[in-house]
Order: structure tokens, then sequence, then C-alpha cells
């Protein structure tokens, strides 16, 4: 199957949406449509029908907590490995079990798979609620399995150099894992989404004009018409970008174009100040400084002028 739209290169498994951790930063705060544990037979399949469309050069394993199923986890890449998919990772908090044999078991199922990059969520959010002296212990037992790739992936409330409390504090945890010289990725920057925007609501700063709104400009975003990248849900199922309606795959290959929707259309020839116009239009009151994200405020009033359809 062959889509003028998609180029996709990297699939992105939500495993589930359960964790072990309630971290304040967390984007992850509802995922509609999802069940609690994606199927693996299900994810098999879904990697079979990319990699016969597409040039697949990436899998990710992420949630939630992955590994609160390592089986169904290491099974998907396993899978995606038989599938000649290089780049096999896995996105974790370390925080698996607080059984030493249990995490022990689960670092052997990493190796047996041969995962071969697996980023390690380590900063003052996730540490809130976690056990340092376990997610210490699992470093270690990974570190031991000689995996390709281990690396640390703080998220920064400001940046790795900035003077504040939180920045502070993922440093002096990075500095207690130099240790075990692992890679210290660039990672992420606080993203005004989520559980962020209710629990740090001085971090962010309002949008101020419409011109900052650029389709496919923002963090994790791309433009709708060339797609690179889709996330599977645990329900195995892919949201179309920028729409929020869920399709199976197949079905997602087939049928995708941005450009039927006529306000998606405008956004894309005309960009946001098109959308904006139309809102004006059918007399829609709408103030670009009530938000913190461009995709929460185009999907918003694309929303609202869709109401008065």
């Amino acid at each position: 199957m062959k889509n003028d739209y998609l180029y996709i290169k990297d699939i992105e498994f939500l495993i589930t949406d359960k964790c072990t951790s309630k971290c304040r930063h967390c984007s992850n705060t509802q995922i509609l449509g999802a069940s609690h544990v994606i199927s693996p037979n299900k994810s098999k399949e879904i990697l079979s029908i990319l990699t016969n469309s597409f040039k697949i050069e990436s899998v990710m394993a992420f949630g939630g907590e992955p590994l609160l199923y390592p089986e169904v986890t290491t099974d998907i890449l396993s899978h995606a490995k038989k599938l000649n998919i290089e780049r096999r990772q896995i996105i974790t908090n370390c925080y698996w079990s607080k059984k030493y044999d249990r995490i022990d078991e689960i670092s052997h199922m990493l190796k047996k798979a041969d995962v071969n990059d697996i980023l390690i969520s380590v900063d003052c959010f996730h540490q809130e609620h976690l056990d340092f002296k376990i997610i210490d212990y699992t470093i270690s037992q990974l570190c031991n399995m000689e995996l390709p790739s281990i690396k640390l992936h703080p998220c920064w409330y400001i940046s790795k150099d900035s003077n504040n409390k939180y920045d502070s504090d993922t440093r002096s945890y990075l500095k207690k894992l130099s240790k075990y010289n692992l890679e210290v990725t660039e990672g992420n920057i606080l993203f005004p989404a989520g559980n962020a925007v209710k629990n740090f609501p001085d971090r962010f700063e309002p949008i101020q004009n419409i011109s900052e709104i650029v389709c496919g400009k923002a963090p994790y975003t791309e433009r709708p018409d060339h797609i690179t990248s889709i996330g599977i849900n645990p329900d195995g199922k892919v949201s179309s970008s920028c729409f929020g309606d869920y399709m199976e795959v197949e079905e997602f290959i087939r049928n995708y174009n941005p450009y039927k929707d006529k306000l998606m259309h405008t956004l894309l020839t005309s960009g946001f100040k098109g959308i904006h116009d139309i809102a004006k239009q059918k007399g829609i009151d709408f103030d670009i400084k009530n938000y913190y994200s461009v995709c929460d405020a185009c999907s918003d009033l694309r929303k609202r002028i869709e109401d008065k359809l």
C-alpha cells in the first residue's frame, strides 16, 4: 500500500497507560480508547503491515511504564528484530518491580530480546514518587547485561544549565548515577501539556500572537501531510495526526488524507491565519493568549469551527 502523505520510518508503541509513578509533568493523563495493555499479536501484525509498506528504521516501546509488561514488550521488539528493524528502543523509568529477582529476570529478558537502545527517564519529576535505591539497582543490572546502548534521558524544567530547584535536583540524581558512565541525552524540556500545565502554571508563557503558530514546528510534531512517525495506542489503533480519530493501521494507510478535511486543508495551504479568518467569519471569539501550546490552540479552534458548521 502507498500513501502520498505517509513516509513512515518510526513506530512508537504505547504499551500501557499504567505506570509505577505519578509524575507531576506527565502529558499522558488521558488516553482515549485505550485498554490497559497492548496485544502482542496485534502489535506484531501491525509491524508486519507497516514493514511491507515502508522502510521502518525504529520501533519504540513506551508508556506508562512498558516494563510492567516485559513479556509483551520484549515479544514486540523481538519481532521487530525478525523484521530487520535496526533500532529497537524502550523508554523506561527503571522501576519495574520492588523484587530484585524479578528485576534480574526482566533484565535478562531484555538481553535475550536483543533490545539495543534503552532510554532511562531520570529527573526530579520521576524520582519524586520512586525509590531511588531500586532504580540504582535496576540500572546496575542493565549495565551487567552489556546492552548496546543505555542512556539517561532527563526532563528539564528549563534547561540542563538553569539554576532552579527542579533542574538542580535533576543534576544531583544524574551525578549519583555517574558511576555507571552512561551517556546523558539532551533530554526533554518541560512541555505545556497534561499535568505540567496544571502543576506548574508559572512555568509557561502564553502564546503572544498568531504568527507563532506554524504547523509542524512545535516539539514532537510534524506536518500532517508528511508523516514519518506514528503512534500505536494500547487498543492497537493509530491516532490520526491532528484529527483525534482512531483507525486500524490498514485503514490509516489506505485512507489518510489531511486535505480531505476542509479546515486542515486551509491550515496546510494558508496557515493558522486562514483558520482564524474562518473563525472570525463564524463570529467565534478567540484569544490566542489563552493557550500555551500551538497544537492545543489549533485543535481547539478547529473544533469550535466544526461545531458551528
